[in-house]
């Protein structure tokens, strides 16, 4: 029985599977990958805002009530108003709700540097991890959540809610990273308002990210299946 990560094990053993018989085999980027992406087109209000020296706030996933978009939105607008010239906020993915979101960040966010980018290929949404400093991973509930495997292989600061079992297999709260309570949206503000602020914290949490001894890659997952064979 192959899985993903902790939480996806202590479910196998829950549902009664031999623990001899679990395999850890989580969804995997390789970083190479990551790294060398080279997107044919790249927003120029995106490199506007690298240039500008902006800490760059990303969002990447479905539009959709269970990545919990809306509740990342409310937790920036709950930050002080002078912290918002500090970062830009890019916004990835496509889905039933982008026409929403839209409209709602423009009714509420007139203060906020903001983009959205809308569904990117993937050269281009690696170049986006690569250029971010925070990525948030607001999913009220989700299985896994490749980005999370993704920005920490990068060494991006990660923020996750309790609702991601990536988040909660890779990152160590306070260490390599940040997790909040699903929904909490006074928690994700604090946590942001903490990070934006302190570029020192920022920076020994990103290098704990990238040293993370939990990172599994393609080649090690190639390998368990010859293991296993």
């Amino acid at each position: 029985i192959m899985t993903c990560g902790l939480p996806g094990i202590n479910s196998v053993l829950k549902a009664g599977c031999k623990k001899e018989k679990i395999h850890n085999f989580p969804y995997v980027i390789d970083k190479s990958r990551l790294i060398n992406d080279i997107p044919e087109n790249i927003p120029l209000n995106c490199i506007k805002d690298i240039k500008d020296k902006k800490i760059i706030l990303t969002f990447s996933g479905r539009m959709i009530p269970r990545k919990g978009l809306k509740n990342l939105i409310d937790s920036i607008l709950m930050l002080d108003e002078d912290i918002f010239s500090k970062f830009a906020f890019w916004i990835e993915g496509d889905g039933p709700l982008f026409s929403f979101y839209k409209d709602y960040a423009t009714k509420n966010m007139k203060k906020v540097n903001y983009k959205f980018l809308g569904f990117c290929q993937y050269k281009l949404h690696s170049w986006l991890i690569r250029n971010s400093t925070i990525i948030v991973v607001p999913s009220i509930q989700d299985n896994w959540g490749i980005v999370i495997d993704e920005s920490q292989q990068l060494g991006k600061l990660t923020i996750s809610s309790d609702g991601v079992s990536s988040g909660l297999d890779r990152i160590s709260n306070g260490v390599n990273g940040f997790i909040y309570s699903a929904n909490n949206c006074y928690e994700l503000s604090e946590i942001l308002k903490q990070t934006i602020i302190n570029d020192t914290k920022l920076i020994n949490i990103n290098n704990a990210a990238k040293n993370n001894p939990k990172t599994i890659t393609p080649k090690d997952n190639i390998s368990l299946i010859d293991q296993i064979y």
